[in-house]
């Protein structure tokens, strides 16, 4: 009898304590996220989310646990060398380079990581995989639309392939036709490629038909963990997480 191998967990966060000041924001917040895996992490502002960002990219240092890619251990790695170890980290802000092109934005991107890639040939894939980024190359990224942009920022982070991927709130400020485009760019390049994600994004009904999974974060910890994704869309059940004495209030279950 062949013995069954589940599939071992992508990224594995263990009990990681960190803050900033003196202050402690997270408390002791583990998370595993297997090969392919989407998930939405949520949670009323302040809660920690960016900063759990901010730790697994090795942007900030934590005071206690470990963050592990593939199994290998990531603590004494800087964000850089993280990247080349297959983590996309896709930033809120300060995520392009305005005065350059389209095409020099990418080819910076995958210059940065060091990629062991065809540069060419991913870049012509993903201006493929993004519709809003046709017939862009030689344009500035100043001058593109508000979605032509994350479109590029998603691209850059992509240029290597990897195997996480962190997106923060990689549909706000986008119109819902436009955030819908670029959630279905994102699914089909995960369905062929592989890569497990993690999406930080307070438009709820928007991202719950591309996730798999939702973590819950309040105060620092992680307080919920479920396959049922509809509950992403039911009011009562988010207001029981959202609501609390900070006044941070439940997202309309019906927001886009």
């Amino acid at each position: 009898m062949n013995a069954i191998i589940e599939n071992p967990a992508i990224l594995e966060v263990e009990s990681i304590q960190a803050g900033y000041n003196g202050r402690e924001v997270l408390r002791g917040v583990t998370v595993t996220v297997a090969p392919g895996e989407c998930l939405a992490l949520i949670g009323p502002n302040g809660c920690g989310k960016s900063t759990l960002f901010r730790v697994v990219a090795g942007r900030l240092r934590p005071s206690h646990g470990n963050v592990r890619l593939g199994g290998v251990s990531l603590d004494r790695m800087p964000t850089d060398a993280r990247i080349r170890a297959g983590l996309g980290y896709l930033k809120q802000t300060k995520n392009l380079f305005a005065g350059l092109t389209v095409e020099e934005n990418l080819y910076l991107a995958a210059e940065s990581v060091d990629a062991k890639i065809d540069a060419a040939d991913r870049m012509g894939k993903l201006l493929n995989a993004f519709p809003l980024l046709a017939d862009t190359r030689d344009k500035r990224a100043g001058l593109l639309s508000g979605g032509q942009r994350q479109s590029l920022a998603v691209a850059m982070v992509l240029m290597r392939p990897p195997k996480v991927l962190l997106l923060d709130e990689p549909v706000a400020g986008l119109s819902a036709t436009t955030g819908e485009g670029l959630l279905k760019a994102l699914k089909t390049l995960r369905d062929e490629e592989g890569f497990a994600t993690i999406i930080v994004e307070h438009r709820l009904r928007q991202v719950q038909p591309y996730v798999d999974r939702v973590l819950v974060m309040r105060e620092g910890r992680i307080v919920d963990d479920t396959a049922d994704t509809e509950r992403m869309l039911d009011a009562g059940w988010l207001a029981g997480h959202f609501l609390n004495g900070n006044g941070n209030h439940a997202p309309s279950s019906t927001a886009t």
